[in-house]
């Protein structure tokens, strides 16, 4: 049997107090997949993910967010079916603690490990991380570099909007739909073209039909 973790959004508040955002323990056969984890603690063991044994475990396209100086992600001993295209993020100190050997940023955790190799660090903006809505708001909504990779079972998002890109975490941000962009070829008055004279000017003029 396969476990499915997908299009969630989890935030925890663990005031002073242990917080585990996803808790992955001696789990087998799960994919966990376009998940937005938001953790916030003053306690040094408040990870977004926290995977301890299991086999056959794939990570991909999740963010796992920390607002704390914790780690970002601690894993020890789980064999994968894949870890990669997510944004892992803390404020500072350790940032990843994997199979015995801490890791102080993303750059030495992907040397010393292989994986996370087209994952991200950076800083998000959520609509309002602190009531817990993790859609992605401001300049990560138009955030090019939150592209992700598809996963063909995961064809919509947490509010049932389609999967382009896609946007790694539970929100898809892309408000372009397949088929609602053309284009045409126009010369200087607007009247549409197949040619032009060299030397000489085409314009494109390009139209986007945004969804409501």
């Amino acid at each position: 049997l396969e476990g499915k973790v997908q299009n969630n959004f989890v935030m925890l508040n663990g005031g002073t107090g242990t917080t585990y955002g996803i808790y992955s323990y001696y789990s087998n056969n799960q994919d966990i997949d376009f998940n937005t984890v938001y953790t916030r603690s003053t306690s040094t063991a408040n990870y977004p993910l926290y995977s301890y044994y299991g086999t056959n475990i794939r990570y991909t396209n999740n963010i796992f967010y920390t607002n704390s100086n914790a780690y970002c992600m601690y894993f020890y001993n789980t064999t994968l079916n894949g870890f990669d295209h997510n944004v892992l993020f803390n404020t500072g100190g350790t940032f990843a603690y994997w199979n015995g050997t801490n890791y102080a940023n993303l750059g030495t955790l992907q040397a010393g490990t292989n994986l996370n190799l087209n994952s991200i660090s950076k800083p998000l903006n959520f609509r309002d991380a602190f009531d817990g809505d993790l859609h992605l708001a401001g300049a990560s909504q138009n955030d090019v570099s939150l592209t992700g990779i598809l996963q063909p079972e995961v064809t919509d998002d947490i509010d049932h909007d389609p999967r382009i890109l896609p946007y790694r975490g539970a929100d898809e941000a892309c408000y372009i739909l397949p088929n609602t962009v053309s284009y045409r070829f126009v010369d200087g008055e607007n009247n549409e073209v197949t040619y032009a004279n060299i030397p000489g000017t085409v314009n494109v003029n390009i139209n986007v039909a945004f969804p409501d």
